[in-house]
Order: structure tokens, then C-alpha cells, then sequence
């Protein structure tokens, strides 16, 4: 009993070992995002470009929100005649 779980475990083990190593030396070809990403120096500086200019607008966006939160009369005016 103890020695088939034994043999299980391996079995997964070298089959996840196998499968990484597998993933790794795609990444290590260039293939797959990852891989442009691991081996193209541009690429990787616009994805960084690109994720800055997402956070920075995203921290524009919540303050913008937490203004109109406070002062809702400054953004919206509401007549009914």
C-alpha cells in the first residue's frame, strides 16, 4: 500500500519535472509570450512602458473617483425643470 502511493508520487513528480522542463526550454527558445518577453529586450521595455502607464492611470482614475465621491455637485448638476 505504502509502496504503490510511493510509486504514484514518482510518477507525478517526474511527469510535473518532465512537463517544467518542457515550458522552460520554450521560454529559453523564444516561444510564447514569456519566451518573446524573456528574450526580447524591446518587447520587454514596451510591456513595462505599458504597465506603468495602466497604474498611473488607474491612480488617476480612483483619485478622479474619490473627488466626485466628496463633491458630487462639481461633476454632476441635476435639474428637474
Amino acid at each position: 500500500m505504502v509502496i504503490a502511493k510511493l510509486d504514484s508520487i514518482a510518477t507525478v513528480l517526474d511527469r510535473t519535472a518532465r512537463s517544467s522542463e518542457s515550458i522552460l526550454a520554450r521560454i529559453d527558445r523564444g516561444e510564447g509570450s514569456l519566451g518573446k518577453i524573456a528574450k526580447d529586450e524591446a518587447l520587454y521595455n514596451n510591456a513595462s512602458e505599458a504597465a506603468a502607464t495602466m497604474k498611473k492611470t488607474a491612480d488617476e482614475f480612483a483619485r478622479l473617483a474619490a473627488d466626485i465621491r466628496a463633491e458630487p455637485k462639481k461633476y454632476l448638476k441635476l435639474s428637474l425643470f
